[in-house]
């Protein structure tokens, strides 16, 4: 409620310009949501909003251009979708087993040299060069460790993704400096 009346209070006066620090930072879905579209309601209206976030994804839905900081410095001004094909090259596999723990994850990075991976949540994100290559032997780590597959996706680059690589942040440590402060 506090985060609704200090936006009505900043828009009481039709700003051409309007400055939002994390507008949704601890507020629950639907009032997030609420806040989201006022924002793009006031940007398709002509206001120009300066949005400062933790929440990648949100300046992907919200941003017309972004400026990604690290330690205080602009790093590049670009649409989110040219950002997003900094990233490309690298392909994302996206998997998860019936069986999911630490040392998984670590022979799962024996596989290959030439492939990154990542925990997240109970899924492995393997950051690839050519998915083609990797694939098979996925499939037989699988059979030696009588694993079952119980999903598979391929995934685009993010704008999470262009962070860390702009920033120089491998994927796996992104969710340790989203608390350190570097700023979309």
């Amino acid at each position: 409620m506090k985060k609704r009346v200090m936006l009505s209070t900043a828009l009481i006066h039709e700003p051409r310009i309007l400055f939002l620090d994390e507008p949704t930072t601890g507020l629950d879905v639907k009032s997030s949501r609420q806040i989201r579209q006022i924002i793009k309601e006031l940007s398709s209206k002509g206001t120009t909003i300066f949005l400062t976030t933790h929440y990648i994804e949100e300046a992907d839905i919200l941003c017309d251009q972004i400026a990604i900081i690290k330690d205080g410095e602009i790093l590049i001004v670009e649409s989110p979708e040219k950002l997003k094909r900094i990233t490309r090259g690298k392909h994302i596999i996206e998997i998860s087993f019936d069986r999911f723990n630490k040392q998984i994850h670590k022979n799962l990075e024996g596989i290959s040299s030439e492939m990154e991976v990542v925990m997240i949540d109970n899924k492995f994100r393997l950051f690839v060069q050519d998915p083609t290559l990797i694939l098979n032997n996925v499939f037989n780590f699988v059979r030696k460790n009588q694993l079952t597959i119980t999903s598979i996706n391929t995934l685009q680059p993010t704008l999470e993704d262009a962070f860390a690589k702009l920033t120089g942040l491998q994927s796996k440590d992104m969710t340790v400096e989203k608390k350190k402060g570097n700023q979309i």
